[in-house]
């Protein structure tokens, strides 16, 4: 974030990082990920989700509806060449 490159355990602890003040703060995934909890993008937040290759999958909540609450800006793009990122 803020032009370094810093690295979390999870998309979720990286979200937390991202200020409320506009500037775009991008997650890479390296790695295929579970969320196990809600996303959420908080107003002022300027968020991108690269999923770079891989995979982001969201545990199933209320009955097979994914968890989502974007109050903020939100962008998800695929940065690998043969664009095999998914959301599942």
């Amino acid at each position: 974030m803020n032009g370094k490159t810093t690295s979390y355990r999870s998309v979720l602890e990286a979200l937390d990082k991202i200020p409320n003040d506009t500037r775009l703060g991008t997650i890479k995934l390296y790695a295929d990920e579970l969320l196990t909890d809600i996303i959420k993008i908080y107003k002022g937040q300027n968020v991108e989700i690269d999923l770079n290759g891989y995979t982001l999958t969201r545990t199933e909540n209320n009955n097979g509806v994914y968890a989502l609450i974007n109050n903020g800006m939100l962008r998800i793009l695929d940065s690998s060449s043969a664009k095999t990122g998914t959301i599942q």
